[in-house]
């Protein structure tokens, strides 16, 4: 099953991090699960990237 699909930019890698640390703090994950949760999350900041910047067409001369 694939999770993620890098290369990813560092401030997607920061934000998901950060989350990642938060939840640990707050024993909302295990640390087993803290790994396939950092990668989806990597994964969602990518998907809400491409959603916000639309669809580009390519304009014909």
């Amino acid at each position: 099953m694939l999770i993620a699909k890098g290369p990813f930019k560092p401030i997607h890698q920061n934000r998901a991090l950060a989350q990642v640390i938060q939840a640990r703090l707050f024993n909302r994950v295990t640390s087993k699960q803290a790994k396939v949760f950092y990668l989806a999350l990597l994964n969602l900041e990518n998907y809400l990237n491409r959603l916000a910047k639309g669809g580009k067409r390519k304009r014909r001369r």
